[in-house]
């Protein structure tokens, strides 16, 4: 019996390309609704719509689907943790005094104002996340401006910009970092080694083009009065708990390497005890622990982690996989290049969840070195600075100081995205070729 040949045009062939048309269209309306929001709907709205519709055509099985869900727990867990651990720091005044010893350290000087504030977003993204930074950093950062009468936008680009450059610091400095770690059982020692120093190189290569392009906008005095009393005064009982808490949560994390323990569980039980110190302390309520918690972005998540399982399922992803394929066979430093800046700009057509979702499962198939593999990790968390619609942490950003008065055209943020964000990426891959060069 001869062999079938798909695209012969016969009735099998046009339902599978039926069907595969289907599970397309769905996924490209879902990811051009996500980006978009029509009517102001929410992205998590358009997400889950999408990851229902695939279940209900049955472009994917619901039990393909609970393996999906399964896929993210780790993801799911560490978010629940990291709200509850930005609640209690939120509450008990902890960023706020940050920024006033921010303002402190500069010592008048507004271009070392923009040094402590890169230094003030890298340490809060490192241990609470790039999308902790936007939420939690910005604002106040947008306060110690005003009061001190500097322009704001050079502060406020810088909070933004090292929420991503920074994410890639530490395991769970991302939520992408957690997807790649649990897909590529990537030890917490292991992202550490490879690409803590890379990480910082790209924050240093960020903060010195910021300061040239904003030098024009950067003071070379201001009068730190207004803020220094505050900044000066002891810590209440409630920043200095909030603070140990984090440090002993950062301890946690090197502790839980030793053991086996993933991170994400850290998050979690640190989030639990320091929201609970809060409720004991007054500022934090029981009703709060579950106010915090975003419906929006778990269902931004899920439905997306649907969407693309499907999509992947029908044979969408195929040409990844055969661009991953072909960066393998080109030597490593140009593939390294070539799958971390291809990550990146994917990341700015379709955002960073959707394209880490979406490359994974190529890197998986092919067999991709480890250095490929991380290297798309650092495209993934680092190239969405590219633009506006890059990272939900970008979108975040861009909403919040919207909200307070201040316009940065998509133009704008994509002119200084590309200026600073390729030397930054380059340089992070260079180092990081040379550490997986050195380590082995």
């Amino acid at each position: 019996m001869a062999a079938h040949a798909f695209g012969c045009g016969c009735p099998l062939c046009a339902a599978v390309n039926a069907a595969t048309l289907l599970t397309a269209a769905i996924a490209v309306a879902t990811i051009l609704a996500v980006l978009t929001r029509p009517r102001g709907i929410s992205e998590g709205v358009w997400a889950v719509t999408g990851g229902a519709l695939m279940v209900a055509t049955l472009r994917i099985t619901p039990r393909e689907a609970l393996a999906t869900l399964a896929d993210l727990s780790g993801v799911l867990v560490f978010l629940v943790g990291l709200f509850w651990l930005t609640l209690a720091a939120g509450r008990a005044g902890l960023f706020e005094r940050a920024a006033l010893l921010s303002v402190r350290a500069a010592g008048g000087d507004g271009r070392r104002l923009l040094a402590a504030v890169f230094a003030f977003g890298t340490l809060t993204t490192a241990l609470l996340s790039n999308d902790a930074t936007v939420v939690l950093v910005t604002p106040v950062v947008l306060v110690a401006c005003r009061t001190l009468r500097l322009p704001p936008l050079p502060y406020l680009f810088a909070c933004t910009f090292v929420a991503d450059t920074a994410s890639s610091l530490l395991p769970v400095s991302n939520p992408i970092n957690l997807l790649y770690a649990e897909r590529f059982d990537i030890a917490f020692q292991r992202h550490v080694a490879l690409l803590a120093l890379p990480t910082v190189l790209a924050v240093v290569v960020n903060a010195a083009i910021f300061h040239m392009l904003f030098r024009a906008d950067l003071p070379r005095r201001f009068d730190p009065t207004p803020l220094l009393a505050k900044a000066t005064a002891p810590l209440t009982r409630a920043e200095r708990s909030i603070a140990i808490g984090l440090g002993l949560v950062a301890l946690g994390y090197i502790g839980s390497a030793g053991v086996g323990l993933a991170p994400y569980w850290v998050t979690l039980a640190g989030g639990a005890a320091l929201a609970l110190v809060g409720i004991v302390g007054g500022k934090v309520t029981a009703a709060d622990l579950w106010r915090v918690q975003p419906p929006s972005l778990y269902a931004f998540v899920i439905g997306l982690a649907i969407v693309v399982a499907a999509a992947d399922g029908a044979g969408l992803l195929d040409a990844l996989g055969r661009a991953v394929t072909r960066a393998t066979s080109v030597g490593e430093l140009i593939g390294l290049f070539g799958v971390a800046f291809g990550t990146a700009l994917g990341t700015n057509v379709v955002n960073n969840w959707t394209m880490a979702l979406a490359v994974i499962p190529p890197l998986e198939r092919s067999g991709a070195s480890e250095l490929l593999i991380v290297g798309s990790m650092l495209g993934a968390d680092i190239g969405p600075n590219f633009s506006v619609v890059g990272s939900l942490a970008t979108l975040i950003w861009l909403t919040e100081i919207r909200r307070e008065g201040l316009a940065v055209s998509a133009r704008t943020y994509l002119r200084l995205g590309v200026i600073a964000t390729l030397p930054a990426l380059a340089v992070a891959l260079i180092a990081l070729y040379l550490l997986h060069m050195a380590l082995g």
